[in-house]
């Protein structure tokens, strides 16, 4: 059945091979989604998608995540009641949104939720696509004899839901030295003063691991020093927790890089952390410029939200839904 105020915003890179059959888990939910929102990174990202569906709409967002959540969020125009994320290296239980609606249903204060993860790519290269489905198909076919337990807890981009009008004008932070690292830790943080986000027992699924991930290892290292650095400056995190975080990733990467089966890639994270570092440091003495922490662009913010109200930008280098959306019924792959 549909639901006319759930709408699934998706992200895809580099998967666009089995792209579709994600869609198609979307589609297959026990509670459907009135309309399913793709960015797409490349075209090519966008290709085997079915044009035919008329609940399907797809578009190419912007560089950098942050700017891709931004632009997902301003493609639904405030039309709907539930905004739920999914990103293409998760498979979430076929009752993943029928009952994360329940949940937010039931407790009004709840602004957003997120669900557990059975096994997490991050932390484990090893679980594979196949491996995954049955995981999940496993769960799914177990009775329903749990109760629902909700626990404050930061939202994970890859698996949330929110209550629209909860969110109001918050938006992820354009701003953030490097994009790929705690954007959704920051919002969620942001989205708690207006109700409670919290995790839900009931809701659950697999986050795969990238063998082309968004962020390169040298990057997701530097990001690992300087976005906390970055979200403590802004009054967003505080210094403990910035701290914890910073020496937690460089302990991990240090004993990562230098494991005598070390990949290239936790040599380059552990790499990018002793830049971060070097960098803070130089900073810290007044030297060179302020680079990693670039300006508070407000200015995007109040974009999306006149785009919402259906004002109009005069900036060329923002997003406009208008311009930049391919509805399905127009979209072919040259």
């Amino acid at each position: 059945m549909a639901h006319a105020d759930i709408a699934v915003l998706a992200f895809t890179k580099n998967k666009s091979a089995q792209f579709a059959d994600f869609i198609q888990r979307l589609e297959d939910q026990t509670l459907r989604p009135d309309h399913i929102f793709v960015i797409g990174s490349e075209a090519e990202d966008l290709a085997k998608l079915d044009a035919a569906n008329p609940q399907l709409s797809v578009s190419l967002g912007r560089k950098g995540i942050a700017a891709q959540l931004n632009d997902a969020i301003a493609l639904t125009e405030g039309r709907f009641k539930y905004l739920f994320f999914f990103t293409d290296d998760f498979i979430p239980s076929r009752f993943w949104i029928e009952r994360a609606v329940a949940v937010l249903e039931s407790s009004k204060d709840i602004v957003g939720l997120t669900g557990r993860l059975l096994t997490d790519g991050e932390k484990s290269s090893s679980t594979s696509l196949d491996d995954a489905l049955s995981l999940v198909d496993l769960y799914d076919g177990l009775p329903q004899t749990e109760t629902n337990i909700v626990e404050p807890w930061p939202l994970r981009g890859c698996n949330m839901a929110l209550r629209r009008a909860a969110v109001g004008a918050i938006w992820f932070d354009e701003s953030l030295p490097v994009s790929g690292w705690m954007e959704d830790a920051d919002f969620s943080a942001r989205v708690a003063r207006r109700g409670r986000v919290v995790r839900s027992s009931v809701l659950f699924g697999v986050k795969l691991p990238s063998a082309t991930p968004r962020t390169s290892g040298f990057a997701l290292g530097f990001a690992q020093v300087v976005n906390p650095v970055y979200l403590a400056r802004k009054g967003r995190l505080g210094a403990v927790s910035a701290l914890v975080s910073i020496t937690g990733n460089f302990a991990r990467n240090a004993l990562s890089a230098l494991w005598i089966g070390a990949s290239a890639d936790d040599r380059r994270r552990f790499y990018g952390n002793i830049r971060g570092l070097g960098g803070l440091m130089h900073m810290s003495r007044g030297g060179g410029s302020r680079e990693p922490f670039p300006g508070d662009r407000s200015a995007d913010s109040q974009l999306h939200e006149s785009q919402l109200q259906g004002g109009k930008s005069d900036s060329k280098n923002t997003f406009d839904p208008s311009a930049s959306i391919i509805h399905s019924s127009d979209f072919s792959c040259r």
